[in-house]
């Protein structure tokens, strides 16, 4: 009886999690003089700037004006958690614009953007 209560609780978690590609990475830039871009969608690097789509407008932001970049995560299967705590937070501030670009590349591999 515990194999099948466990092969069905195994099941509903797969079943449940979204598949890759299936629902859009939602973001949130924090540029240097404090404001944010809320809920975008990473697009490209151009250059060094990163363009992001904000519904249905594109952006272009100076990759040296980004202080932070945050992939804000549902909390989907977990009901009671608390809002942000399975964020991936990506921290600019002290890198040079070469690293910068470079992490916001791995961060285009790990996150590919949907086609819209």
């Amino acid at each position: 009886m515990k194999t099948v209560f466990a092969a069905l609780a195994c099941l509903v978690l797969l079943i449940g999690r979204p598949t890759p590609g299936a629902a859009q990475d939602r973001w949130q830039v924090e540029l240097n003089s404090g404001a944010y871009l809320w809920d975008v969608q990473l697009v490209r690097l151009q250059g060094p700037s990163l363009v992001v789509r904000q519904a249905d407008t594109t952006v272009t932001v100076p990759v040296r004006e980004i202080t932070q970049l945050r992939l804000v995560v549902a909390s989907g299967l977990r009901p009671m958690a608390r809002a942000g705590t399975r964020d991936e937070v990506y921290q600019l501030t002290l890198q040079n614009l070469d690293e910068r670009l470079a992490l916001i590349r791995e961060i285009f591999q790990q996150h590919p953007p949907s086609e819209h």
